[in-house]
């Protein structure tokens, strides 16, 4: 899906047409796109800055509303803690202990759907906070490539796909995307790594104990 080739290739051929002399040299080109439930077909000239190529990092902001390093709530069990006052589209949630096991499992969850996301323990830090109020979760997704997707595009900065203007449906559905198509590249997960903020009492119930003479650390890396 993510190969950023498509509108290279469009440009190398208009280029190659009009150093021929192949008729009327038009660097414009027709590209149909899916906006407001129905196929729409636009004319752009070559760099238009209405229209660019989506990479992944687009397509997680423009879809899902997520962001590498931005702190979301963080739902322990059925009580949603962090971030207070911040609206959000999504959130994590875990619903069991974080002691055990090589990967640590979290959902993101978006309206009703819901995506599990594991990442290796050694990849999380752990931040012991003051106030539940505090709680929060937050991607690092420095590893995603730049490559742009084919078929998704950022047109006046909203991420749209293309479409088929017979049939009249969007190619692909960005209502079926589902968030590990994004993250998964090569077959490699391309989550660099994760900090989960807590409570010293959320810490111990979670994680593990924490001794009550030493202080909480500002940063509490897992093994």
């Amino acid at each position: 899906m993510f190969t950023g080739t498509v509108r290279k290739i469009a440009a190398v051929a208009i280029v190659g047409a009009c150093a021929l002399g192949a008729g009327a040299c038009d660097s414009s080109y027709s590209q149909a796109l899916w906006l407001d439930g129905t196929c729409q077909e636009f004319r752009f000239e070559m760099d238009d800055p209405d229209i660019n190529g989506a990479n992944r990092e687009m397509v997680l902001k423009g879809v899902f509303d997520l962001e590498s390093g931005k702190e979301y709530p963080l739902q322990l069990g059925s009580q949603t803690t962090g971030v207070e006052g911040s609206l959000y589209s999504g959130f994590f949630a875990t619903y069991g202990s974080l002691s055990s096991g090589t990967d640590v499992t979290v959902t993101f969850a978006q309206g009703n759907r819901r995506w599990p996301i594991a990442i290796p323990r050694n990849k999380i830090v752990f931040e012991v906070v003051n106030r539940p109020e505090d709680t929060s979760f937050a991607l690092d997704l420095s590893q995603l490539d730049r490559y742009n997707s084919n078929g998704i595009y950022l047109y006046k900065g909203s991420v749209v796909s293309e479409c088929s203007t017979s049939g009249n449906y969007p190619v692909p559905d960005l209502s079926k995307l589902t968030l590990g198509q994004v993250l998964m590249q090569n077959d490699q997960s391309t989550i660099a790594g994760a900090t989960i903020k807590l409570t010293a009492e959320q810490y111990a119930q979670l994680v593990g104990t924490i001794e009550p003479t030493a202080p909480a650390t500002a940063k509490t890396p897992t093994e």
